[in-house]
């Protein structure tokens, strides 16, 4: 079976990752999840959500953290939303 490969979206330096433009690129299926992510990672564990773009990838990536520490980073991969955890030794919860 081919796979179809992923395109990350979400490449243009000049275009903010507004709402508008996240339903467009992701579909409101998707954009719903990407919206109760943000929502469950601000109500329950007091994070925030930045978008940034990165000039190495050149692309937009959604970097979820508290204060200056990471904890998430979401790229835009359809038919996917990728999501990167970054799970320290000391405050890991298993």
């Amino acid at each position: 079976m081919d796979q179809i490969p992923k395109t990350i979206l979400l490449r243009e330096k000049d275009t903010k990752p507004t709402d508008t433009v996240l339903i467009d690129a992701l579909g409101s299926v998707l954009f719903e999840v990407y919206q109760q992510l943000l929502q469950t990672a601000a109500e329950t564990y007091q994070l925030e959500a930045t978008w940034r773009f990165y000039n190495d990838g050149k692309a937009w990536l959604c970097k979820i953290a508290h204060r200056k520490k990471n904890y998430l980073l979401v790229i835009c991969l359809p038919p996917d939303v990728s999501a990167e955890f970054f799970l320290h030794g000391y405050n890991r919860r298993l």
